[in-house]
């Protein structure tokens, strides 16, 4: 059973999590970044595959238990998610993210501190988003051989767009991680 401590550090992480998605996503486009319009007045896909720094206070609610002289250093937050704007809801679509749990058996669980997962697809509308949000123990892990474990886990779609356009794109999240 989880603590009342552990339950409030896990909903900070995704609140800082979801704050941390909008901000880049509404404010900083990097060209090499794997998104891709093709739907109309801002529709499209929208893959995040990144690793970025934890916060004092992230680091903070971080259980070190059993852990020799931790630091903020050795741990990282991994974000793996898919949005996609512009679905025709009347068709049928195929969205595969990868889970925590085949994101844990990728990386062990030596590596993967603590895990949260966010989704929303109700069927009826046209937005779908899918959000893994990961603590990751990389104090004896670079950010290659992060890569290397992670390579094979892919994200996938297919859809039909508002348009009536057939939308097929397919990212090897090693390929795609930007290190934040």
């Amino acid at each position: 059973m989880l603590h009342h401590k552990t339950i409030k550090s896990i909903l900070m992480i995704l609140f800082l999590f979801l704050l941390t998605v909008t901000i880049v996503g509404c404010s900083f486009k990097p060209q090499s970044a794997p998104v891709a319009n093709s739907a109309p007045n801002g529709g499209g896909v929208a893959i995040r595959a990144m690793v970025v720094k934890l916060t004092q206070s992230e680091y903070a609610s971080v259980v070190k238990t059993g852990l020799e002289n931790p630091s903020i250093d050795d741990f990282k937050i991994l974000m793996i998610g898919v949005s996609i704007i512009g679905i025709d809801p009347a068709k049928d679509k195929t969205i595969l993210c990868p889970d925590i749990g085949e994101i844990t058996q990728k990386l062990s669980s030596k590596i993967v501190w603590s895990a949260n997962s966010d989704s929303m697809d109700n069927g009826a509308g046209s937005v779908v988003n899918y959000d893994n949000t990961l603590v990751l123990h990389m104090k004896d892990i670079s950010n290659d051989a992060l890569k290397l474990k992670l390579k094979g886990l892919k994200i996938a779609v297919a859809y039909m767009d508002l348009n009536g356009k057939k939308i097929e794109k397919s990212f090897d999240i090693a390929d795609i991680l930007q290190f934040v």
